[in-house]
Order: structure tokens, then sequence, then C-alpha cells
């Protein structure tokens, strides 16, 4: 991809303000910032808006240790903290990454050139990929983007850019839900009749990726918590969530009930690994993968999908619980 360039005037760059949230993130907030420090745009043009969501270790002082300023916001969830990072925002652009990211040389410079190259885009941004020394399941989980520029129904917050105008123009990101902000607003995106574009030379390098299948899901429960108060894209995550707990209950009950059948068996296990399965070919659309990176992906969903269901039952015991309440 060419270098982005609007002439040699720098004026006619557009200003950005990259707005990072971060909690706890001594391990990975320096590497994010020095990154932030290389990029190939015009410093003059470029802001960075982090805002600490009351960390308990060192992550403030190894902000202000490296030269910039830190904003506090100690309550709220992360759609919150990513909304008062961009109230505070000057730039004409925001681009919302995360603070356990290193942001490419060229990653601004090709989002911005995109994101100006047809009136009608909304947002731009790209994959994640992972450093050298990520564990087989963070390198099973990422695929990389075959096509240079793609259509995309949402895109990860990490790597969100768009204009201020209509990110306020929309009431930026859904500050009630706790999970799925990202998604949520590319829904907005899209119903306004702008679209979202995936550029394969926008990536960032991801650092906080689930290691374990525990750790994947944790995040998932995470997730499964907002599952109810989100809709279009997503809503076909909740379904696949229902088929892969109905294939469960297929095998408890018949464990229950000691039934022997081999074909109820089989359907029921089927039924299980139905969602895995075809979540794991929707992944290989976008790049070719070896049998142990299939063999992974079945499990790593099958963990996902076991967090996705029990953070969607904790939901349903929290509605439960406040409509009792209520009355």
């Amino acid at each position: 991809m060419r270098r982005f360039t609007w002439g040699k005037n720098v004026r006619n760059y557009p200003s950005v303000s990259i707005v990072i949230p971060a909690y706890d993130a001594q391990y990975t907030i320096a590497r994010c910032l020095r990154s932030i420090k290389s990029l190939d745009y015009p410093q003059d043009k470029l802001e960075v808006v982090i805002v600490d969501n009351g960390s308990t270790d060192d992550t403030a002082q190894i902000v202000k240790d490296l030269g910039f300023t830190v904003e506090s916001l100690p309550e709220g969830n992360v759609g919150a903290v990513r909304n008062y990072g961009a109230k505070i925002a000057k730039g004409e652009v925001i681009a919302h990454t995360d603070s356990d990211c290193i942001l490419p040389r060229l990653w601004l410079a090709n989002a911005v050139y995109f994101l100006y190259s047809n009136s009608r885009i909304g947002a731009v941004g790209g994959g994640c990929a992972v450093l050298d020394d990520a564990t087989l399941l963070e390198k099973a989980w990422v695929s990389v983007q075959k096509e240079k520029i793609r259509d995309v129904k949402y895109l990860p917050a990490c790597n969100f850019i768009l204009r201020k105008s209509l990110f306020d123009l929309l009431g930026g990101f859904n500050d009630k839900i706790t999970a799925g902000e990202d998604d949520d607003l590319s829904v907005r995106i899209s119903e306004a009749g702008l679209k979202m574009v995936s550029i394969k030379d926008c990536y960032v390098f991801h650092l906080g990726y689930p290691k374990t299948y525990y750790e994947i899901f944790k995040r998932q429960v995470w997730h499964g918590k907002s599952a109810l108060d989100l809709s279009g894209t997503t809503a076909t995550m909740l379904w696949a969530t229902l088929i892969f707990c109905g294939g469960l209950l297929s095998c408890l009950l018949l464990a229950y009930f000691q039934v022997h059948s081999l074909p109820y068996w089989a359907g029921a296990i089927g039924l299980v690994f139905l969602m895995p399965f075809l979540m794991t070919l929707k992944k290989m659309r976008n790049s070719p993968i070896s049998v142990q990176q299939f063999l992974l992906l079945v499990t790593i969903f099958i963990s996902f999908f076991t967090g996705r269901l029990f953070g969607l039952i904790i939901a349903l015991k929290i509605r439960w619980f406040q409509k009792i309440v209520k009355q």
C-alpha cells in the first residue's frame, strides 16, 4: 500500500485523537505508547487521550513517565470510558484502540487515507495480529485477512477509526452494556446507511488475547452477560449460543434418563459440535489453516460457547432478580 499523503503540506492532514481506555495495564501500556510515538503521521496533528478506569497498579505513573497525560474515570464500563475520552478529544478523527495493542507504523496513515477516500465510509479498521512469541491458542485464533479491502458488518473497538462528527451524531458507544459496545456502534453506523471497511494493512498487534482455555472461558462469560442487550449482527451469536446450549441439554437429558440409543447420542453430540465447527469454517474463509489449527479452533470455540452460555445464564438471573425486586 502506498504511503498516505495529501501533498507536501501537512496542514492538509486531518487532526486525529487516539483514544485509549486503560485498566491495570502496567505490563502493556508502555509498548502501546511507544508505538504511537513511531507512527508515520504528523505528530502536531496527533493527540493521545488516555483514560484510566481506576487502575490499582502503576498504569498512570507509566503513562506520565512516558510524557503523556492521563485522564481519570474510576467508575463506569469500557463504553463509558471510551465515550469520556472521545468527549475530551479535539481531533477531527477519533481512532479507538486499547492499552494492550501495538500500532504498526502505517496503521493510522492507512486508516485515515481510506476513511477520506469515500464519503459513504463511516468507519475503518482492520484485524488483530499476534507477535511471534504468542501461544498456540493465540495463533490459532487469529486469522489473516486475505483481501486488501473488504466491507464488514462490524469492527473491533481496539481498531475502530471514524470521524468525530459521526461518533457524536450517533451518541458514541452504548455505555449501558458491559461488552459488545463496538458491535452496537457498528450496527448503528450501518443503519445510518454508511459502510464499514476492514483494511488488511490496518492491523494492530493485540497483546491481550486469552492464552489458555480458562482465559477464553472467562472472557466469553464477560461478553455473554451483555448478549441480551445487543441486537443486529450479535443476535446471530446469541442464537448460536442457544443451539450449543440445546446440544448440552440433550446430552444431559440422555445421560439422566440412561438412554443408550446411538442415533440419539450422535444427534446430541453433533449439536454440541455444530456451532464450534461452523465458526471454525467461517474463520477458514479468511485464511487457510492447518489441520492442527482446525482442531484447536474447534476446541477453542467449545470453550468460547461454554463461556457465552454461562454469561447468558448470569444475565438472565440478574434480569429475573431485578424483576422480583420491582414487584
